[in-house]
């Protein structure tokens, strides 16, 4: 309406002029409803950016935080990235601000997008750290920001906070009944703002949850008793309060009749934040108090804050234990080392009931204590048990000495209550003597004197002082020893005793002696010994021999001479003869049978010297000794023996062996066994000797005097082949008398090598990489010493030793031998050989087999799969090859075959030809070898693209599947050139052809709708009506066509068609739609 009135006034011409002027305006509208959407700058700064926020002021109390939602609108015509900072300079270091975002990015013009701002509060904020923050949203690398601000406030806290666990054992306190205790409690004011505390006492009859906090080291009680004041002030602060309870400051319970528990000062006014002030809390026990243990709920308020804090006290009250011991043990003689018993009443005189575990803490004196079993009954008050203590004296121990014990009675239930008693007594004395009995009988012989000893022994507890005394028959004096004998107590003291029997007595036989010990400190203590004395027959003999007092005899010769022999004596006798003096290989014999001779008889008696070949000639003094009975006759005499002629000859083996590597060298002994000095000659006789050995002497004269030996070497060498051995006789003569000769022979054995090999190995499963070890016994079996060299087939291995030396029949201790097992070897069962080779005949050896087994290194990789190359390009229209190596990575035969898979393989054809001239993809590899393989991959897609292709290899190991996989071979392929689709606007915006179809749609639709009005509102324009709708209909006429075409790859990436260039599409595009390639400039069509 406003429009017409506006145009009424003009005349006829004017309205046509105004109506040229019109269409000329209608033509510049329509131009900029069709292309302002698309072309339109960035709007200015601020107003391009619209902020927000949730909530524009956010209260805290402190530790606390809160999120507060920022809304960021595009108010732009473009995608944009925004970034979010904060200003906190004007905060106060107890607030964090912070943006979980500091770059929101792809947000859409018109639309909004929502961010986390995350607001903290520390806990040690005050009021006045109230304020406000500024946030700042700008578009990314870019001055246009816009800013919004965040009112901040430090909301009242109230804390009024004690502890207990710092009284003391973390909150338990023991006391006994009927006593008082005054304890310091820490009362903190735990809000930020000044307050008054009031503190008050309650009964806490259930320490459940108190006791398990206390076992984990935390004896704090943490529970809850309302719900707080609304404000979020009941947290506690950590240390064993509990959260807030409003004002309520103790239920309905009350302090247990009796007690008495409350702080001296009940109200703290004026606490200033933090602050701690200790109070004195008394607690007072009744005198009939349970024992056990008491809970107190301490409870502190907030005068200001609507809310309370508690903690929890422990009382132990502890109970009275106490015992009370009486000796039982009636009057005993305690002896040393003798076992008795000491009993003791123990009676229950406390005020629960209990049982005690009783043992020994100290002793005094020489005795041993013990209890047997220490494990006492339970006693109600007033209740009483026996306990019996065995006590044992020392054996050293001494008559009133006093022995000690002292009792430990611990309360089983109460471990620290504990109780003690001595118990005491005195050693007394016991006296007895006693005389042992000697092994054997006393024999006099008339006319003469004997002694013996005799073991006294104290038995008794005590030393003691002994006399002796003695009775016995008429004829026998027997003398005692004179005045005391001391003794020690269980020791003995050895007293000589004297017989004598006269010449003439008549006593004859077994006769009684009684040996009597008094003890000096116990007149009725004595011991008595009776003995059998037995009154022997005396025996005498006399001998008479030759006139000259000598004996000759020859070497290797007998002599005999006379002896008298006359009995002097009472008794009949058997005379025995022996001799002393005589040289070596002399024998002295009684030739007479019968010599048993009786009182004054006189017999002869012949005695025999015989010498032999080692006697040596000279003159021997010698004794011949006549024992007839008791008595004995030793008769001097000098025995003559003659000087003999006579030698010997002997080796140290009677063979040797020969070989052909070394002689044989015998050692021949040559000995004058004469008894003068005499010249021996050595004759070799090899007469029977093979023609094949040759002998030779170091000396074949030896001048030796009687009894000297000389030594010589016989060299034996063998100097022509024989199996056969051959006698070998040395002959020996004396200068002195050639008659006296001597001979030894010996056998020649040529030398037969022969060896035996034993090997015993560690482990007979061994596997690649380590060693097969063992150890080889090597015996040498041939007839003389030999030295064996060693060495291995099939393995290459290591020998401690590799050569030994034996004796004949000699076993080596041991060679130990080392083979590396290869990755080249294959698994499964194998054998060796290890062998030795004689030094001194090289064609004997000897051989042992070694088996063994090599277990498969089968692991998770069967082969390895390498590439020629990681990376490869192609044509749409082309193809290209890469080498692919496959290696046995495990020491088993393998066959398998190749494949390939991976990410958009389907865009290239695989073809597989083996380098050995197989047009296929199957390997056989033995360990260790590898098979090459050529991979022609052919590309299927016009559009190109990237593909990442993974070769797999499928190998059988001994019946197991093994699947290993290459590393990624990745593809580009270059893609066919397509003509452009889409629209390409200036100041780099790119729009699809269906967006851009869609825009130019809506254009033409404001415009039918602005001439539409300008038609119906003014009737005289007709005309102009007419011109903008033919000028819409050429607008909506208009098309475009696109006919280059491609598709979107990974990355938002398309390849363009007319130039083959990769490009990077807007960010948001979703095909369909187009764009404008950058390099070429051709309109692109981008689909799916």
């Amino acid at each position: 309406m406003s429009i017409k009135s506006g145009l009424l006034p003009l005349g006829e011409g004017g309205v046509m002029a105004g109506q040229g002027r019109k269409s000329l305006q209608l033509a510049v509208l329509l131009t900029l409803a069709v292309f302002l959407p698309l072309v339109a700058p960035p709007a200015a700064a601020d107003p391009s950016i619209g902020l927000s926020l949730d909530s524009a002021h956010v209260q805290l109390i402190p530790g606390d935080s809160s999120n507060v939602i920022l809304t960021i609108e595009n108010n732009g015509s473009s995608i944009e990235d925004f970034s979010v900072s904060i200003g906190n300079a004007t905060i106060a270091e107890s607030w964090d601000v912070i943006a979980t975002e500091t770059l929101v990015e792809d947000v859409l013009p018109t639309f909004s997008t929502d961010t986390i701002i995350v607001v903290r509060l520390n806990n040690s904020a005050a009021i006045e750290d109230s304020g406000n923050v500024t946030i700042m949203v700008s578009h990314n690398g870019t001055n246009i920001t816009s800013s919004i601000t965040l009112q901040l406030s430090v909301m009242p806290r109230y804390g009024p906070l004690l502890d207990a666990t710092g009284v003391g054992d973390n909150g338990l306190v023991a006391m006994s009944p009927g006593t008082s205790l005054d304890l310091s409690v820490e009362v903190t004011n735990g809000g930020n703002v000044l307050d008054t505390l009031l503190l008050n006492v309650d009964s806490e009859p259930d320490l459940t949850s108190w006791w398990v906090n206390y076992t984990s080291g935390n004896s704090s009680d943490n529970s809850t008793n309302g719900t707080g004041n609304g404000t979020g002030n009941g947290t506690g602060n950590g240390t064993g309060n509990g959260t807030g309870n409003g004002t309520s400051m103790g239920g309905p319970r009350t302090i247990p009749a009796g007690w008495s528990v409350y702080f001296f000062v009940d109200l703290l006014s004026n606490m200033s934040p933090g602050e701690v002030r200790s109070q004195t809390l008394r607690v007072m026990s009744p005198g009939n108090a349970a024992a056990g243990y008491h809970g107190f709920t301490l409870f502190a308020g907030s005068a200001y804050g609507n809310i309370s804090f508690s903690t929890t006290l422990v009382v132990n009250i502890t109970a009275i234990h106490d015992l009370q011991f009486s000796d039982l043990t009636a009057n005993a003689t305690w002896l040393p080392g003798i076992e008795g018993n000491l009993s003791a009443e123990i009676t229950n005189v406390g005020s629960v009931t209990a049982a005690h575990y009783y043992s020994i803490l100290a002793t005094d004196g020489p005795c041993s204590f013990n209890i047997d079993d220490g494990n006492g009954s339970q006693l109600a008050p007033n209740g009483s048990e026996v306990l019996t203590i065995t006590a044992i004296p020392v054996t050293t121990s001494h008559l009133n000495e006093t022995c000690g014990v002292q009792i430990q009675a611990r309360n089983v239930d109460h471990p620290s209550a504990l109780h003690h008693q001595w118990l005491n007594l005195t050693i007394s004395v016991y006296w007895a003597l006693d005389i042992a009995t000697p092994s054997g009988n006393i024999s006099l012989i008339p006319g003469e004197s004997t002694s013996q000893q005799l073991a006294v022994w104290n038995l008794g507890t005590e030393d003691d002082t002994a006399w002796f005394e003695a009775t016995s028959p008429v004829g026998i004096n027997v003398t005692v020893p004179n005045g005391w004998t001391s003794i020690s107590r269980g020791q003995s003291s050895l007293i000589e005793i004297s017989y004598h029997v006269d010449t003439d007595t008549e006593l004859v036989g077994l006769q009684n002696i009684t040996i009597i010990a008094n003890s000096q400190n116990s007149p009725n203590t004595m011991a008595q010994l009776l003995l059998n004395i037995t009154v022997e027959e005396r025996d005498e003999i006399s001998v008479e021999g030759p006139s000259d007092n000598r004996i000759v005899v020859g070497i290797i010769d007998t002599s005999t001479t006379d002896f008298t022999v006359e009995n002097i004596g009472t008794s009949a006798l058997e005379i025995m003869v022996s001799s002393s003096g005589l040289p070596a290989g002399t024998a002295l014999n009684v030739s007479t049978e019968n010599r048993t001779i009786t009182a004054g008889e006189v017999k002869i008696l012949s005695i025999e010297v015989t010498t032999d070949s080692t006697t040596l000639s000279g003159n021997y003094a010698v004794s011949i000794v006549f024992q007839g009975g008791g008595s004995s006759v030793s008769y001097p005499l000098t025995l003559q023996v003659l000087p003999r002629i006579a030698i010997s000859v002997t080796s140290s083996a009677n063979w040797a062996v020969v070989g052909a590597a070394e002689p044989a060298v015998v050692s021949i002994e040559v000995a004058n066994l004469g008894d003068l000095q005499d010249t021996i000659s050595l004759q070799i006789d090899d007469s029977n000797l093979s023609s094949a050995f040759g002998v030779a002497l170091e000396s074949q004269t030896f001048t030796l005097d009687g009894g000297e030996l000389a030594t010589v070497n016989m060299t034996i060498t063998k100097i022509d082949f024989t199996n056969q051995e051959s006698p070998l006789s040395i002959i020996a003569t004396s200068s002195l008398d050639n008659t006296v000769t001597d001979k030894m022979t010996i056998t020649i054995f040529p030398h037969s090598a022969s060896l035996n090999l034993t090997a015993i190995t560690i482990s007979d499963t061994v596997a690649v990489g380590s060693s097969l070890e063992g150890t080889l016994y090597v015996t040498n079996k041939g007839n003389s010493g030999d030295t064996f060299l060693l060495s291995s087939y099939g393995l290459d291995c290591n020998f401690s030793a590799y050569s030994v030396s034996l004796a004949a029949g000699q076993t080596d201790a041991g060679v130990t031998y080392s083979c590396p097992i290869t990755s080249i070897i294959l698994s499964g069962p194998h054998a060796f050989e290890l062998l030795a080779t004689s030094q001194a005949d090289t064609g004997k050896s000897a051989s042992v087999q070694v088996t063994y087994n090599v277990p498969s290194t089968r692991v998770d990789d069967a082969v390895s799969i390498t590439l020629q190359s990681d990376t490869l390009a192609m044509n749409y229209d082309g193809g290209s090859s890469i080498t692919v190596t496959v290696t046995n990575l495990v020491n088993d035969m393998i066959s398998g075959s190749l494949s390939v898979g991976g990410t958009n393989v389907d865009l290239v054809s695989a073809t597989w030809s083996s380098q050995s001239g197989l047009n296929d993809s199957l390997y056989s590899l033995s360990p260790g070898q590898s098979a090459g393989f050529v991979l022609k991959m052919t590309s299927l897609s016009e559009q190109g693209g990237k593909v990442d292709l993974l070769i797999t290899s499928v190998s059988d190991v001994d019946g197991q599947i093994i699947v290993d996989e290459s590393s990624i071979l990745m593809i580009d392929i270059e893609g066919k050139h397509m003509p452009p689709d889409g629209l390409i606007l200036p100041f780099g915006f790119e729009v699809a052809n269906d967006t851009g179809l869609n825009i130019m749609a809506a254009g033409w639709a404001i415009a039918l709708l602005f001439l539409l009005y300008l038609r119906y509102g003014r009737k005289q324009v007709s005309d102009y009506n007419d011109d903008a709708m033919d000028s819409t209909d050429e607008v909506e006429g208009d098309s475009f066509d696109d006919p280059n075409e491609t598709m979107m790859l990974d990355g938002r990436k398309v390849v363009c068609p007319a130039c083959s260039t990769r490009c990077t599409v807007p960010r948001g595009s979703l095909p369909p739609f187009k764009f404008t390639c950058p390099s070429c400039e051709e309109k692109i069509r981008v689909t799916g």
